[in-house]
């Protein structure tokens, strides 16, 4: 991949550097992830694009509702939730409260997916 599209780059490069020290046999290509991310969450930050219904708010989900008719979130509300809920994973016996876990994360993450791109997509138009 030669672009990696996140939102939040500092957010990411963090897990990352977490990665890096839990398995620093990887730095190499986990250091070369970080280089090749684009950052969406900047263009809003740096109010290149503003719209008022952000009200000072910039997270992914504030920004992706005033923009983007097309994404729901449901389930997990934010990405502290998702981190509660990821401990709860990995701490659980019970398969069945694993299962539920699991499939919640993937939702949100896959949700957060599409928004970031759609973000993207939407300012690529803008251009145009």
């Amino acid at each position: 991949f030669s672009t990696i599209v996140v939102y939040d780059r500092t957010m990411e490069a963090g897990a990352i550097d977490k990665l890096i020290k839990k398995f620093p046999d990887l730095t190499q290509q986990l250091e070369t992830i970080k280089y090749k991310m684009l950052d969406v969450f900047e263009v809003f930050l740096k109010m290149d694009y503003y719209h008022p219904g952000f009200k000072n708010t910039f997270s992914l989900k504030a920004v992706s509702a005033q923009l983007l008719d097309h994404i729901a979130y449901s389930g997990i509300g934010s990405g502290l939730e998702a981190m509660s809920y990821f401990d709860q994973y990995r701490i659980s016996d019970n398969p069945i409260e694993k299962e539920f876990l699991k499939s919640e994360l993937l939702q949100y993450c896959h949700t957060d997916t599409e928004a970031t791109l759609g973000l993207l997509h939407f300012l690529q138009n803008l251009v145009k």
